[in-house]
This record gives C-alpha cells, sequence and structure tokens, in this order.
C-alpha cells in the first residue's frame, strides 16, 4: 500500500519502519535516516526525490531498481543501497550489504566471482559457506566490495595452504600449479580495490619468495593471514624483514 512522503519521513525519523512484517534492525534505520539526509543536503529537488524513493522503496520490502547511475536492481532484503562515506573502500555507486539479513547467505551465493580458480579440495559452495561464515561472525552493513572480497580471500588462503601441503610432500608439480595462481591473486579486482596500503606488493613479494621455494616465506604468510596452514612456529622478525623490503612506507 503507497503512503505519503510526509508519512514516510514519520515513519524513519520514529524508527517504526516495517519490512515484509518484520522490524529493521535500528542500525539500518539509522543508516537510512543518516544516507537520505545526506543525500539530500545541498541536491536539487530531483536528486533529493531520488534519495527518499530509494530509502522508502527500500524498508518497505519492494523490489526497485536502485538510482540510475547504479544501476542495481534489489532481489535480496540484504541489499540496502546506502551511499558509502568519502572515506569508505566502496564507490559512490557500490550497494552496502546487510550481512545480518535472513537472506544473505542466497545473496552471496548470487554475487559469486565464477572466475575464481579453487584451490584443489574447495568447491563453490564451501567457499560461499566460508564467506557468509565469516561475515555472520561479525554481522554489519558492508559495502559489497568487501564480501567480493572476502571470496577472493577464502580461494587465495586455500592456494596459499596448497603450496604448503606440496612443499612438505614434496611435489613439484602442485608447487608449481598452486605459484601460478597465487602469481595472479595480487590483480584479483576487489583485493586491488580494497589495498589502500601496499597490501597486494606485500602478496606478491611473498609469492615471489616461494616461487625461489622458500617454504619460511610461506610460513610467514600463513602467520601474517592466519592461515591455517600456519605450523605455529612465531616469525614476526621475517614478517617484518618483508615488510620492510616491499612496502617500507607502511613501518
Amino acid at each position: 500500500m503507497a503512503i505519503t512522503d510526509d508519512e514516510l519521513d514519520g515513519r524513519l525519523r520514529s524508527g517504526r519502519v516495517e519490512r515484509r512484517g518484520d522490524t529493521l534492525p535500528s542500525g539500518v534505520v539509522s543508516a537510512l535516516i543518516s544516507d537520505t539526509r545526506a543525500t539530500a543536503q545541498g541536491r536539487k529537488l530531483r536528486t533529493r526525490v531520488t534519495a527518499v524513493t530509494a530509502a522508502g522503496a527500500i524498508v518497505l520490502g519492494g523490489i526497485v531498481a536502485g538510482p540510475a547511475t547504479a544501476d542495481i536492481v534489489q532481489k535480496f532484503l540484504a541489499q540496502t543501497v546506502l551511499n558509502p562515506s568519502l572515506d569508505s573502500v566502496a564507490s559512490p555507486i557500490d550497494e552496502w550489504i546487510d550481512t545480518a539479513a535472513a537472506d544473505f547467505p542466497e545473496y552471496a551465493a548470487s554475487i559469486y566471482p565464477q572466475w575464481l580458480p579453487l584451490a584443489p579440495g574447495q568447491t563453490q559452495q564451501g567457499v560461499v559457506a566460508r564467506v557468509v561464515s565469516q561475515q555472520a561472525a561479525t554481522p554489519a552493513l558492508t559495502p559489497e566490495l568487501n564480501v567480493q572480497r572476502s571470496f577472493e580471500n577464502v580461494v587465495y588462503a586455500a592456494w596459499m595452504g596448497e603450496w604448503i601441503a606440496a612443499h612438505d610432500a614434496g611435489d613439484q608439480a602442485r608447487m608449481t600449479a598452486a605459484i601460478a595462481v597465487l602469481e595472479d591473486a595480487p590483480t584479483w579486482p576487489a583485493l586491488v580495490a580494497t589495498d589502500g596500503g601496499g597490501v597486494t606488493r606485500l602478496m606478491a613479494g611473498f609469492v615471489a619468495e616461494m616461487a625461489d621455494g622458500d617454504a619460511e616465506v610461506a610460513q610467514a604468510a600463513a602467520q601474517y593471514d592466519g592461515n591455517p596452514a600456519w605450523d605455529g612456529i612465531d616469525r614476526d622478525a621475517l614478517i617484518a624483514e618483508l615488510f620492510s623490503k616491499y612496502i617500507p612506507e607502511a613501518l
């Protein structure tokens, strides 16, 4: 049922916004109110109407298109279509995702990057489940780009583990196959887009030394990333040395 702009504004201000019979989390309501107000300020009437209409369509649970520049179609409650802040890793047209939404697992599966080269033993369903589990541990509003980066990180970590297992087994063919993927990983789009401090250069440095058979560097990388393949031996000194070598400006 349609409501007037005044009624919508009143619901937003009071926080009494319903979504398909359920009350939205307070964090989502607050974010919607903040985003709508910020978007409206200092803009022309047409832009104000676009911002308020988008927010209203979201909280009322409709399946709608976002602003024309975003070319976004909502299919899941997890999608919020909030405009990111200036210091966000997201671009102005990126969606923000509610990882606490009931349909977040379905949403995550829908944006899975099919091009990712899965490591031996990995499956698409398993990677999606892993990402959903990670996000569920700290539910929040997050840019879609962060979810994409999680997919890339999970696959990257698996290939690091594969190289370490292959090295331990003395299997040169598996090591070579793993290096081929790991050398490409620093160019994966979400990792590059969210780099911000030379992390992909550090990744490339790890892999370059692993390509020469340096298992100590592989273990240092595993320790740094919290990879289950880490053998538990502290290599903080080596990690600091690698930082100094590949991204000294980060120290």
